[in-house]
């Protein structure tokens, strides 16, 4: 699967969603492969979704990162990845407002 040329950051969290073990964290090099990007792409994505806490990440060793949706997040990744198709991935949405707007719509 290949994506257009303008990736939104929420196209990262189709990685994250229907695995075998939730809370196993993945690397940008697995990202990349599952969505269809370019790994340096994904970094930049995934850096994306944590500064709007939508995931975590941890450095591991001298070069690894890992990241991982928290316990915490406060709304599903589906909502969150329909919210980007129909907004058009408002960059900077952190992972509260969105919850917060998706507690309105009910």
């Amino acid at each position: 699967m290949t994506r257009p040329y303008r990736v939104e950051a929420n196209v990262c969290l189709e990685a994250f969603v229907d695995r075998k073990d939730a809370a196993e964290p993945l690397t940008s090099h697995e990202v990349a492969e599952a969505v269809g990007i370019a790994r340096r792409t994904a970094h930049k994505k995934l850096e994306e979704l944590v500064d709007r806490e939508v995931l975590a990440s941890k450095q591991v060793g001298a070069r690894g990162r890992v990241w991982w949706v928290p316990d915490d997040l406060g709304v599903d990744l589906e909502t969150l990845i329909a919210q980007s198709a129909t907004s058009g991935g408002e960059k900077g949405t952190t992972a509260a407002e969105s919850a917060s707007a998706v507690g309105n719509d009910e």
